[in-house]
């Protein structure tokens, strides 16, 4: 893999990029065309061929998917740095990542338990402590190329009292861990992402998304009891099982950003002889 730098750019010509879109872009067969609007499905077939038809075949190369493997190294690391910025503020990002292969119950605990611990901080370190405006703790699970999931956590406090904030965010991590959550907890979460399905708009934004997971996952998000049907058979167990799954192995990143220290002044007063 080679370095995107300034000698890299340097090395690219226009031709060559122009041949490789033509190559590995303008075979419309290996496409999957999706059109969502207020049209009936003659309108939107007429419009898909007359659309795909446009597009040239000649010098076409079929391509298959390579898979490369991951160059994420497999250790933790804890990094503070500090930058010029108009106010003694400093940013913290810390998040948890591994590899682990979750199925769809899996998946829901883990992002139960991420929304958990998103209220815990927000209460503890924002409200308790009043060390930040806002905090925010988010889960996310990818399958392609290779199965991953992250947990993160982003805020902002005043650089003196990073170490303070850090401290109250593992440790509201580490009683997560041993201790889970509880039914109160898992009823709530439950019930908010509920009225949030309910209210979703089914818009143009919402069939897009249905007929990708469908046709790329084979999954139908349009079911009544899509998503509904794995909150309803959520419970502590399952979502402290899904945690400490995805914490066996798990790499850290601790990064912050930080106001530089300004050198101290000291006065000195001038004496006339």
């Amino acid at each position: 893999n080679a370095a995107v730098d300034s000698a890299y750019v340097a090395r690219m010509e226009l031709e060559r990029v122009k041949r490789v879109f033509r190559e590995r872009f303008c075979a419309p067969e290996e496409f999957t065309f999706c059109l969502v609007g207020d049209l009936s499905e003659e309108e939107a077939r007429n419009y898909a061929a007359r659309y795909i038809g446009t597009l040239p075949s000649a010098g076409v190369r079929r391509e298959r998917a390579v898979v490369h493997p991951s160059t994420v190294r497999n250790v933790s690391l804890s990094r503070t740095f500090e930058a010029e910025r108009p106010d003694d503020k400093a940013n913290v990002d810390i998040s948890f990542s591994n590899n682990r292969k979750f199925n769809r119950p899996q998946r829901m605990a883990f992002w139960l338990a991420g929304a958990v611990l998103n209220s815990r901080c927000k209460e503890e370190i924002r409200e308790r402590r009043s060390g930040t405006y806002n905090i925010d703790v988010s889960t996310r699970y990818d399958e392609y190329a290779e199965p991953r999931e992250w947990l993160t956590v982003r805020f902002e406090t005043g650089s003196d009292r990073v170490d303070e904030m850090k401290e109250a965010f593992y440790g509201e991590w580490e009683y997560l861990l041993r201790e889970g959550v509880t039914p109160e907890d898992v009823r709530s979460i439950v019930e908010a992402r509920k009225q949030h399905i309910a209210a979703q708009p089914r818009d143009t934004g919402f069939w897009i998304n249905a007929l990708y997971n469908y046709i790329g996952k084979g999954v139908d998000v349009t079911r009544p009891d899509y998503e509904v049907g794995d909150l309803d058979r959520m419970t502590p167990k399952k979502v402290r099982r899904a945690v400490r799954c995805f914490w066996r192995g798990a790499r850290k990143t601790d990064i912050v950003i930080k106001a530089a220290s300004r050198p101290e002044t000291t006065n000195t007063k001038k004496t006339g002889v």
